[in-house]
């Protein structure tokens, strides 16, 4: 999980985009995720998959929303 973690967040962390451009915050927070994730330590693993997955999640939340209001806008 954390192989995935890392890989996903670093392809998230290089290219800017996920579901949608991306701040330099989140990018960051990316980068911590991932420094966190590849440790060989269980509790800082843990707090970068979490941190990942919050990122991740708020992203995809956010983009939902915007498709659901340009579709309500249309109709």
């Amino acid at each position: 999980l954390s192989a995935i973690v890392v890989s996903y967040g670093l392809a998230c962390l290089l290219q800017g985009y996920v579901e949608g451009k991306i701040t330099v915050a989140e990018r960051t927070g990316y980068l911590i995720a991932i420094v966190c994730a590849i440790t060989p330590y269980v509790i800082p693993t843990m707090i970068g998959i979490g941190l990942f997955g919050g990122l991740y999640g708020f992203r995809t939340m956010e983009a939902h929303k915007k498709r659901a209001a340009v579709i309500a806008s249309v109709e």
